[in-house]
């Protein structure tokens, strides 16, 4: 009979011991602590260690008519672990699915009376932002066709632009088309092109114009949420609007305002594409109308000193040297019916 040494140190020295002792019991079918410690050279104690985690893996057992240990089979001791196991998860899964039936019922009434309360009344209006958020989350996960949305770029890029836009995004994953509209002049802000180039290529379709100055969100034919101007200058209020007709009217003004919009894809090489020949002459339009800078700005969503600088640009190039001027020669020239400035 071979003799050999095998180390009892460590981890890997432990779990090679207990190879060993396997092995020695496959080989002579049923064995004995003493026999496998003169055979490995080691002390009885530690085969004796081996032998208990062995037992406790289901590989060995010990056999009373031969007063020894038996080698199993890794596959029945695998079966005498893993069932219990497997039985308990199936118990779980079990309990879980009664607890969920159980409390359906309880959802939907939570639910039907949240949305009650919510609806109560065809408009709402609220500075509140976890209110309007509220009320926008339950909108858009209900939607089930179509969200539409307006973000002016002089709407702060807050919590409620981020909520809105992770529920949008959600709602692209569900299946839902979800459009977006922003002013020409978000395709030369770095950050918002950046956004407006992530939910193109999550599938959102995304186009620009110069029709929008106000925050609005459409659900399904549902819900609409427009920015609302009644609340003092420093304040962002929000019209939840819960009437159908008023809803489909806000659909049809966005759908309108969407047909005349510019196409963005995220790959135009100029920041503005072929739209700032419009947004000058949108500029010129309003100045004509003796509309303040703060109002322009407003309207086409960039910030007051943008927009002198873009007066400027357009003085120089109609060769005048006021903003009165600059709208009767636009007029006179016909760049207010549409025609691009040269």
């Amino acid at each position: 009979m071979g003799e050999e040494t095998v180390g009892t140190t460590g981890a890997g020295a432990f779990d090679a011991l207990m190879v060993h002792v396997y092995e020695r019991a496959l080989a002579h079918h049923s064995v004995f602590a003493s026999e496998i410690a003169v055979w490995l050279r080691l002390p009885t104690e530690a085969v004796e260690r081996a032998i208990d985690a062995l037992r406790e893996l289901r590989l060995v057992k010990y056999c009373g008519t031969r007063n020894a240990y038996i080698a199993v089979s890794p596959e029945a001791a695998q079966l005498e672990l893993v069932f219990p196991l497997e039985q308990a998860i199936h118990d779980k899964r079990r309990e879980l699915s009664d607890i969920n039936r159980q409390l359906q019922p309880f959802t939907e009434t939570f639910g039907n009376v949240q949305r009650k309360r919510l609806q109560s009344g065809t408009v709402v209006v609220s500075s509140d932002q976890d209110e309007i958020l509220l009320r926008l989350a339950d909108a858009i996960r209900r939607c089930t066709h179509e969200i539409l949305a307006v973000w002016p770029d002089g709407i702060p890029m807050n919590t409620l632009f981020t909520r809105t836009m992770v529920l949008a995004n959600e709602a692209l994953q569900r299946g839902v088309n979800v459009r977006l509209l922003y002013p020409h002049t978000a395709r030369s802000h770095m950050r918002i092109r950046s956004d407006m180039e992530q939910y193109v290529s999550g599938g959102a379709l995304v186009r620009t114009s110069d029709e929008f100055s106000d925050f609005v969100v459409i659900a399904d034919h549902q819900a609409a949420f427009i920015q609302d101007h009644t609340a003092s200058q420093d304040t962002f209020a929000v019209s939840a609007l819960y009437e159908s007709s008023v809803v489909n009217h806000l659909r049809r003004t966005y759908e309108n305002g969407w047909q005349s919009a510019k196409r963005f894809d995220g790959h135009v090489t100029s920041p503005y594409g072929d739209t700032l020949d419009e947004l000058k002459i949108t500029i010129l339009r309003m100045l004509a109308s003796g509309l303040k800078d703060d109002v322009i700005a407003r309207r086409v969503g960039i910030a007051p000193r943008t927009l002198r600088r873009h007066i400027s640009v357009i003085m120089k190039e109609l060769r005048v040297d006021s903003r009165f001027q600059a709208g009767v020669a636009a007029a006179e020239a016909g760049f207010l019916q549409g025609a691009a400035l040269v």
